[in-house]
């Protein structure tokens, strides 16, 4: 942060030295409950718009509204969220999160004005100033947005659950500090993923006019710890990734015939008799009443032994059944099982998992040439990493794969979460005979792939898309 910038804002680098980034922590209602929510602003200083997102430290934020400063309109990006942040209870939030951004905005702009009144950066700020949604704002800016962050009240923001921009509690910091030690332990020795060039094969393919794959490597991130939402059961947050630096090289090759996806969900065949049910209501009564609650689940089963309706058999039966420690005491002797009340449950999601197959054939030496690096991006890009030190091995790389209509996201095709390469195999005789040209370069290639996703679909993701997409 330069001196003089904001308290809480930073710059997205030198890649785009316009836009900067600053964490708020919200009210977030779900249900008749309140939960804290993070959410990053992302603003342009120099022309004024900017997006919220949804956070939890990283890798998937969900955009949740954009502001457009030209013709000062907000677009609502994802309802659900935004009517849980910024509605009912907490429409206050919005106003005050709008205020603190443009004040913020309008100081990092004046910050950086440089080369005189006929410069650039200075005719930007003047038109900043003049913008319908920025005109308030102006007179406040030099006051309020530089800010002390551990006083949010004197940017307008405050208890009453508006915009507290610290949201780091001292138990993260710690976390973070022995994270960020161990980081530094495990560093890796190896090639990182910004030391590929971007492929393609057949090199005559037209991304602007043929539907392709892309294969774009990445460095593989952990998920962050956090202490921020612990009281709702959330340990760990999203994957910690800054997008700019840990994106890499791309591999485009066309579409291959066959495309399908599976999603699968674990369920199992599950039972519980009167009897495993006595015992965990005893159990969950212990928690939620203590001693009477136990005394309460006991009673309900003497009575039930005790039932002047029930007929003699049956309490012997079930009274054998509660005693014997051999589960077919009760078939050997009576030739009867206690009820099962046999039930599919829901056991666990599942991970996907994509497979490709590719053959390559070069037509010239430079076709050759890029068939190997792609094997070579393929094969290294999967490999476990050792660390600088003996003590630890690092995750290999991991991959995002997207299906390409001229250039966009394919509109009819699903969406693939970040992947792991758990399998890349070659044939280098695939038509099954030796065959090279005169450098060595084999005729024929067959390329297969075998992905992972490194995260299950949940309901909610498919809150990113539009509703007439496909999604995951």
């Amino acid at each position: 942060m330069a001196q003089g910038d904001p308290a809480g804002w930073e710059s997205l680098g030198t890649n785009d030295p316009t836009r900067y980034k600053a964490q708020f922590r919200l009210d977030r209602y779900q249900g008749a409950g309140k939960v804290k929510q993070n959410v990053r602003v992302i603003t342009n200083r120099s022309n004024g718009n900017y997006d919220v997102y949804e956070t939890n430290f990283g890798a998937s934020d969900r955009l949740i509204y954009s502001y457009n400063a030209s013709n000062d309109k907000t677009t609502i990006e994802n309802k659900g969220l935004y009517e849980q942040i910024f509605t009912g209870n907490n429409s206050q939030q919005k106003t005050n999160l709008d205020k603190s951004t443009k004040e913020s905005t309008l100081k990092l702009a004046e910050n950086n004005v440089s080369g005189g009144a006929n410069s650039q950066s200075s005719k930007d700020l003047q038109k900043l100033k003049g913008l319908t949604g920025y005109k308030s704002s102006a007179t406040r800016s030099q006051s309020t947005a530089g800010s002390d962050p551990e006083n949010p009240d004197a940017s307008g923001a405050g208890d009453d659950g508006s915009v507290p921009k610290e949201f780091t509690t001292e138990d993260q910091q710690k976390t973070d500090e022995l994270l960020r030690g161990l980081q530094g332990a495990i560093q890796s020795k190896s090639r990182g993923v910004g030391d590929y060039k971007n492929e393609k094969y057949p090199l005559t393919l037209d991304t602007s006019t043929q539907d392709t794959i892309q294969f774009t490597m990445l460095e593989h991130a952990p998920r962050k710890t956090g202490t921020s939402d612990f009281a709702n059961g959330n340990f760990f947050g999203d994957r910690n990734r800054d997008d700019v630096k840990s994106r890499g090289a791309t591999i485009t090759l066309p579409i291959q015939p066959s495309i399908t996806d599976s999603n699968t969900v674990n369920w199992t065949g599950q039972s519980i008799t009167a009897l495993d049910a006595m015992t965990g209501i005893a159990a969950a009564s212990v928690i939620s009443s203590g001693g009477t609650g136990v005394a309460a689940a006991l009673d309900g089963g003497a009575q039930l032994l005790q039932n002047k309706a029930a007929n003699d058999s049956m309490k012997s039966a079930l009274a054998l059944g509660y005693v014997s420690t051999n589960k077919n005491f009760l078939t050997k002797t009576t030739g009867a099982i206690q009820n099962p009340n046999l039930e599919l449950l829901f056991d666990s999601p599942s991970l996907r998992q994509f497979s490709f197959t590719f053959v390559m054939s070069a037509r010239e030496d430079k076709e050759s040439q890029a068939i190997r690096r792609i094997i070579r991006f393929f094969k290294q890009g999967m490999s476990v990493q050792r660390a600088s030190t003996g003590l630890f091995l690092k995750s290999p790389n991991t991959f995002d794969i997207k299906y390409k209509y001229k250039s966009n996201d394919h509109p009819y095709l699903n969406k693939i979460k970040e992947c792991a390469l758990i399998n890349f195999s070659v044939d280098y005789t695939p038509a099954g005979n030796y065959s090279t040209y005169d450098d060595g370069a084999m005729t024929l290639y067959a390329l297969s792939m075998q992905f992972q996703e490194l995260d299950p679909i949940y309901n909610d993701d498919y809150d990113k898309f539009g509703k007439e997409s496909i999604g995951y």
